[in-house]
């Protein structure tokens, strides 16, 4: 994990967890309270999160086909470059141009909210054990 200048990143901090669309096979992890970026890692572990997409900026990049940072996972920070937990079999995707929120790929669901999640590859992966609830819109 990398970390940005003097900026802190601890256990628990509320964050938000996105792809970085500059840095392959990286995520930024942003510190909610500010909307500073704290640190980039090529995994990341939250728990207590759910996903949230920017209706208005998802619309622009629908419409003009450029890609923009306007989804995330909002939780709490464990941990960023571990190896996933081996409970962690589950797979989630998000594709703009395709699902409005977070979409389980085993049953193609929306995924509202997580208990806990792994971030990876472009991925995020969870237990068997997940709440779908409306996602939340800002």
């Amino acid at each position: 994990m990398e970390l940005i200048k003097d900026r802190t990143l601890v256990e628990g901090q509320k964050v938000r967890v996105y792809v970085n669309l500059n840095r392959q096979g990286f995520f930024s992890i942003q510190d909610y309270r500010t909307g500073l970026v704290c640190a980039y890692a090529s995994s990341v572990s939250l728990k207590n999160c759910s996903f949230v997409v920017r209706k208005a900026a998802q619309t622009k990049t629908r419409k003009e086909r450029v890609r923009s940072v306007h989804a995330f996972l909002v939780g709490y920070f464990m941990e960023g470059n571990s190896k996933r937990p081996p409970e962690m079999t589950r797979k989630g995707y998000y594709d703009p141009y395709v699902c409005d929120t977070l979409i389980d790929e085993e049953t193609n669901q929306p995924i509202g909210a997580l208990e806990y999640a792994y971030c990876s590859n472009k991925r995020v992966y969870f237990a068997e054990e997940v709440s779908v609830c409306k996602t939340l819109f800002d």
